[in-house]
């Protein structure tokens, strides 16, 4: 169980994926370089997976070992961050919590960066 206090004060890229999503496998390991470049800084990264089966997800970080957070996506999720219509999903949240930047599909890792440091530095 993740602590809501975990991540106060920090920036928080929020990731939605699934195993089962290509896109989402391919931009876990940009993901993991974010995560291992920022997270002195402020930052947190917490991936919410959206597959169906818990069991799916932890098969896959079994044989593919991530640092950062990762749970299943569940209703009070939905509730604050809203619903998604693909993914990856990534939501931006500020130091405050508002959502600074939403991004539907394939970003670059240099866009997700530039995003990133844009808030950090604030």
């Amino acid at each position: 169980m993740l602590d809501p206090a975990h991540f106060k004060g920090k920036a928080v890229l929020v990731l939605m994926w699934a195993t089962w999503c290509p896109n989402c496998l391919a931009s876990l390991p940009h993901h993991a370089r974010l995560y291992d470049a920022y997270r002195d800084k402020g930052f947190e990264l917490l991936a919410l997976s959206v597959d169906k089966d818990a069991a799916d997800v932890r098969d896959f970080l079994a044989s593919n070992p991530y640092g950062f957070p990762v749970a299943m996506r569940t209703a009070a999720h939905r509730a604050v961050l809203g619903s998604i219509i693909g993914t990856p999903t990534l939501i931006l949240l500020a130091r405050d919590g508002r959502v600074v930047w939403r991004q539907v599909g394939e970003v670059s890792y240099d866009e997700i960066d530039m995003q990133l440091r844009s808030v950090l530095e604030q």
